[in-house]
C-alpha cells in the first residue's frame, strides 16, 4: 500500500516536472524568433519560473529516492521544428504569444488531470506546489494575451 502511495506523489511531481521541462524547451526554442524586446523579458521570466517549479519537482522526487522522468531528446527536437515551422512566415508577437498560450493551456490541463485525480494521501506540500504552478501558467496567459 505504501508504494501505490509513493507512485501517486511521484506521478503528480513527474508532470509538474515535464511540463516544466517542455515549457523551458519551448520558450527557448521561440524567444529568438521575436525582435520585441517587451515580449523577451515576459519569456524570460516565464522561463525562470519554470526552471524553480522544474527544480522543486526535481528536488522532491530525489529525496523519494526517485529520478524525474522528463521530456527525451526526440522531444525536444519536435518541439523546435514545430516552432520552427510555425514561425517560419509569422514571427509576430501575437502568432508567437498564440502558440505559447496553447502550449501553456496543455500543461495546465495535464497538471489539472493529476490534481483531480489525488486523494488524501498525496502529501499536502506537493498539492500547492502542483496548484501554484497551475496559478503561475494562468497568469503567463494572462501576461500574453495583450498580444494577441
Amino acid at each position: 500500500m505504501e508504494k501505490e502511495l509513493v507512485s501517486i506523489e511521484e506521478q503528480i511531481l513527474n508532470s509538474i516536472f515535464k511540463c516544466a521541462k517542455t515549457a523551458t524547451a519551448s520558450i527557448e526554442a521561440i524567444k529568438n524568433e521575436t525582435n520585441d524586446d517587451q515580449l523577451k523579458n515576459i519569456l524570460n521570466e516565464q522561463f525562470q519560473n519554470y526552471k524553480d517549479y522544474e527544480s522543486q519537482a526535481a528536488c522532491k522526487l530525489y529525496s523519494m529516492g526517485s529520478e524525474p522522468k522528463g521530456m527525451n531528446s526526440i522531444s525536444k527536437a519536435m518541439i523546435w521544428s514545430n516552432i520552427k515551422l510555425k514561425t517560419l512566415t509569422d514571427e509576430s508577437s501575437s502568432n508567437i504569444s498564440n502558440m505559447l498560450i496553447q502550449g501553456t493551456n496543455m500543461g495546465i490541463l495535464d497538471v489539472q488531470k493529476e490534481i483531480n485525480d489525488v486523494d488524501s494521501s498525496v502529501s499536502e506540500d506537493t498539492k500547492n506546489l502542483a496548484q501554484n504552478m497551475i496559478n503561475m501558467m494562468a497568469d503567463n496567459i494572462n501576461q500574453l494575451k495583450v498580444y494577441l
